[in-house]
């Protein structure tokens, strides 16, 4: 293991904190954790199997949601069992109406990464996580774990979440779409008008539950 430090840049340069870090790798794969969440010492061991088939370029499992007292708020995905064996067009489906995937349960294919040119940052969006499912997406197979391997420490009060700040998100997978819509309409079924709809329908759940 090697250790790198760097100085604290803000979440608006996350993609290149994240890129600087692959850089540095040398593995064929790359697994995500940051801040303070945690994983089993056994994530890595359940995970590696999957990559033996070449299509999966990506997997993911549970995350619990712990807050700052250690207590369990919950699951993530929280309609987990849906992933299960899932295709990889139906996943590309569920994926353009969300990101689903908590980032500290993933592990990638290194060379995939390198195809997309490394983790993604939008200008709307600080995050990198979704963006750079997204590009991934279009290159292989996302495989669903069925196991907790991970803990998501939640810190935020829900109630302060914007809705500006959920519609987030859903801006990346428009712009996503557009950009590749023939391809996209192609693997997914979906027109742009289905997608809207299928996403404002998404937004008015996420926004009510918070």
């Amino acid at each position: 293991m090697h250790y790198v430090r760097q100085e604290n840049v803000g979440v608006w340069r996350l993609a290149e904190t994240y890129n600087k870090a692959l850089g540095l790798a040398k593995g064929k794969l790359v697994a995500i954790l940051e801040g303070d969440d945690f994983v089993p010492s056994w994530k890595l061991e359940a995970q590696v199997p999957s990559f033996a088939r070449k299509e999966v370029v990506l997997t993911f499992g549970k995350a619990i949601i712990v807050n700052m007292d250690g207590r369990v708020l919950g699951v993530t995905p929280e309609h987990y069992q849906r992933y299960v064996g899932m295709s990889r067009n139906q996943m590309l489906r569920e994926l353009l109406l969300g990101d689903f995937i908590p980032a500290l349960t993933v592990m990638c294919r290194r060379e995939t990464l390198d195809m997309i040119g490394g983790f993604k940052h939008l200008k709307h969006f600080c995050g990198v996580d979704y963006p750079t499912w997204l590009e991934l997406s279009l290159f292989g197979e996302f495989q669903f774990i069925d196991k907790v391997l991970g803990y998501w420490g939640k810190h935020r009060d829900n109630c302060s979440i914007r809705f500006a700040e959920i519609s987030q998100p859903y801006k990346c997978s428009l712009d996503f779409f557009k950009k590749r819509s023939n391809e996209l309409s192609s693997l997914t079924g979906f027109t742009l008008e289905q997608l809207l709809s299928g996403i404002q329908q998404q937004l008015s759940n996420d926004y009510f539950h918070f």
